[in-house]
Protein backbone atom coordinates (compact mmCIF):
# COMPACT_ATOMS: atom_id res chain seq x y z
CA UNK A 1 0.00 0.00 0.00
CA UNK A 2 2.23 2.76 0.98
CA UNK A 3 5.50 1.60 -0.53
CA UNK A 4 3.59 1.37 -3.88
CA UNK A 5 2.32 4.96 -2.92
CA UNK A 6 6.02 6.19 -2.49
CA UNK A 7 7.57 4.81 -5.37
CA UNK A 8 4.92 6.11 -7.25
CA UNK A 9 5.33 9.54 -5.47
CA UNK A 10 9.60 9.31 -6.03
CA UNK A 11 9.18 8.14 -9.61
CA UNK A 12 6.87 11.39 -10.52
CA UNK A 13 9.12 13.70 -9.04
CA UNK A 14 12.33 12.13 -10.80
CA UNK A 15 10.24 12.45 -14.42
CA UNK A 16 9.45 15.74 -13.61
CA UNK A 17 12.81 16.64 -12.89
CA UNK A 18 14.49 14.79 -15.52
CA UNK A 19 11.82 16.35 -18.04
CA UNK A 20 12.71 19.81 -16.48
CA UNK A 21 16.33 19.28 -17.10
CA UNK A 22 15.79 18.26 -20.72
CA UNK A 23 13.86 21.59 -20.87
CA UNK A 24 16.44 23.57 -19.57
CA UNK A 25 19.60 21.59 -21.83
CA UNK A 26 17.26 22.25 -24.51
CA UNK A 27 16.40 26.20 -24.37
CA UNK A 28 20.53 25.94 -23.40
CA UNK A 29 20.80 24.74 -26.92
CA UNK A 30 18.80 26.61 -28.30
CA UNK A 31 20.35 29.59 -27.33
CA UNK A 32 24.41 28.81 -28.31
CA UNK A 33 22.64 28.40 -31.71
CA UNK A 34 21.26 32.21 -31.64
CA UNK A 35 24.47 33.42 -30.71
CA UNK A 36 26.86 31.82 -33.11
CA UNK A 37 25.86 33.86 -35.37
CA UNK A 38 24.90 37.53 -35.39
CA UNK A 39 21.01 38.10 -36.06
CA UNK A 40 20.79 38.85 -40.10
CA UNK A 41 24.16 37.86 -40.61
CA UNK A 42 25.13 35.51 -44.03
CA UNK A 43 25.38 31.70 -42.72
CA UNK A 44 24.68 29.21 -44.91
CA UNK A 45 24.02 26.09 -41.79
CA UNK A 46 22.23 28.08 -39.40
CA UNK A 47 19.14 26.42 -40.22
CA UNK A 48 21.15 23.06 -40.11
CA UNK A 49 22.13 24.23 -36.18
CA UNK A 50 18.18 24.96 -35.56
CA UNK A 51 17.12 21.72 -36.94
CA UNK A 52 19.49 19.37 -34.68
CA UNK A 53 18.67 21.40 -31.80
CA UNK A 54 14.67 20.10 -32.77
CA UNK A 55 15.90 16.81 -33.44
CA UNK A 56 18.04 17.01 -30.12
CA UNK A 57 14.89 18.31 -28.26
CA UNK A 58 11.57 17.13 -30.31
CA UNK A 59 9.55 16.95 -26.81
CA UNK A 60 10.58 20.44 -25.36
CA UNK A 61 8.76 23.99 -26.43
CA UNK A 62 12.70 25.07 -27.22
CA UNK A 63 12.91 21.87 -29.58
CA UNK A 64 9.19 23.83 -31.08
CA UNK A 65 10.79 26.89 -31.36
CA UNK A 66 14.05 25.49 -33.07
CA UNK A 67 11.95 23.30 -35.96
CA UNK A 68 10.45 27.06 -36.60
CA UNK A 69 13.34 28.89 -36.54
CA UNK A 70 15.61 26.34 -38.48
CA UNK A 71 12.96 26.58 -41.52
CA UNK A 72 12.79 30.30 -41.24
CA UNK A 73 16.79 30.19 -41.31
CA UNK A 74 16.25 27.96 -44.15
CA UNK A 75 13.82 30.13 -46.06
CA UNK A 76 16.46 33.17 -45.16
CA UNK A 77 19.37 30.79 -47.22
CA UNK A 78 16.71 30.83 -50.19
CA UNK A 79 16.60 26.98 -49.63
CA UNK A 80 12.95 27.00 -50.04
CA UNK A 81 12.39 23.75 -50.80
CA UNK A 82 13.93 22.37 -47.46
CA UNK A 83 12.12 25.01 -45.47
CA UNK A 84 8.68 24.21 -47.05
CA UNK A 85 9.53 20.73 -45.73
CA UNK A 86 10.20 22.06 -41.72
CA UNK A 87 7.38 24.48 -42.00
CA UNK A 88 5.26 21.30 -43.16
CA UNK A 89 6.43 18.98 -40.43
CA UNK A 90 5.94 22.13 -37.74
CA UNK A 91 2.78 22.55 -38.53
CA UNK A 92 1.06 18.72 -38.75
CA UNK A 93 2.54 18.42 -34.87
CA UNK A 94 1.89 21.70 -33.46
CA UNK A 95 -1.16 22.58 -35.86
CA UNK A 96 -2.36 24.86 -31.83
CA UNK A 97 1.01 26.44 -31.19
CA UNK A 98 1.05 30.24 -31.36
CA UNK A 99 3.40 30.22 -34.54
CA UNK A 100 1.51 27.64 -36.42
CA UNK A 101 -0.18 30.34 -38.54
CA UNK A 102 3.45 32.17 -39.69
CA UNK A 103 4.63 28.44 -40.23
CA UNK A 104 1.40 28.18 -42.48
CA UNK A 105 2.88 31.66 -43.93
CA UNK A 106 5.87 29.83 -44.55
CA UNK A 107 4.98 26.89 -46.34
CA UNK A 108 3.04 29.69 -49.15
CA UNK A 109 6.23 32.29 -49.27
CA UNK A 110 7.91 28.71 -50.16
CA UNK A 111 5.84 27.84 -52.49
CA UNK A 112 5.99 31.52 -53.92
CA UNK A 113 9.58 31.48 -53.87
CA UNK A 114 9.56 28.55 -56.03
CA UNK A 115 7.21 30.29 -58.54
CA UNK A 116 4.84 27.84 -57.69
CA UNK A 117 1.47 30.62 -58.09
CA UNK A 118 -1.26 28.04 -57.91
CA UNK A 119 0.02 26.00 -55.07
CA UNK A 120 0.64 29.32 -53.59
CA UNK A 121 -2.46 30.97 -53.94
CA UNK A 122 -4.06 27.76 -52.00
CA UNK A 123 -1.03 27.77 -49.51
CA UNK A 124 -2.00 30.86 -48.45
CA UNK A 125 -5.82 30.49 -48.73
CA UNK A 126 -5.55 28.09 -46.30
CA UNK A 127 -4.16 30.65 -44.03
CA UNK A 128 -6.54 32.72 -44.00
CA UNK A 129 -9.06 29.51 -43.33
CA UNK A 130 -7.35 27.63 -41.04
CA UNK A 131 -5.73 30.66 -38.84
CA UNK A 132 -8.10 33.29 -39.33
CA UNK A 133 -7.25 35.53 -36.05
CA UNK A 134 -3.70 35.02 -37.01
CA UNK A 135 -2.11 38.62 -37.15
CA UNK A 136 -0.43 37.72 -40.46
CA UNK A 137 -3.44 36.91 -42.60
CA UNK A 138 -3.75 40.14 -44.21
CA UNK A 139 -0.14 40.09 -45.39
CA UNK A 140 -1.33 36.31 -46.64
CA UNK A 141 -4.22 38.29 -48.58
CA UNK A 142 -1.86 40.44 -49.87
CA UNK A 143 0.49 38.30 -51.31
CA UNK A 144 -2.82 37.05 -52.48
CA UNK A 145 -3.55 39.92 -54.61
CA UNK A 146 -0.35 40.11 -56.07
CA UNK A 147 -0.43 36.85 -57.43
CA UNK A 148 -3.85 37.25 -59.14
CA UNK A 149 -2.11 40.69 -60.45
CA UNK A 150 0.42 38.37 -62.14
CA UNK A 151 -1.65 36.00 -63.36
CA UNK A 152 -3.98 39.48 -64.71
CA UNK A 153 -6.60 38.56 -63.13
CA UNK A 154 -7.11 42.17 -61.92
CA UNK A 155 -10.75 41.79 -60.61
CA UNK A 156 -9.73 38.91 -57.81
CA UNK A 157 -6.66 41.38 -56.73
CA UNK A 158 -9.44 44.38 -56.60
CA UNK A 159 -11.58 42.09 -54.87
CA UNK A 160 -8.74 41.28 -52.42
CA UNK A 161 -7.43 45.24 -51.90
CA UNK A 162 -11.32 46.03 -51.45
CA UNK A 163 -11.90 43.56 -48.43
CA UNK A 164 -8.03 44.44 -46.82
CA UNK A 165 -9.48 48.46 -47.18
CA UNK A 166 -12.47 47.80 -44.95
CA UNK A 167 -12.21 48.93 -41.45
Amino acid sequence: GAGVVLVVVIAMYVAKYLGQRNEEKAAAALLAVENTVPQGAETSDRGDQFLEVASQYASTSAGQRALFLGAASLFAENRYEQAQVHYETFVRKFPDHPLAGTAALGIAACLDAQDKPDAALTAYRRVTEQFPADPFVPRSKLAMATIYEDQDRPRDALNIYDELAKP
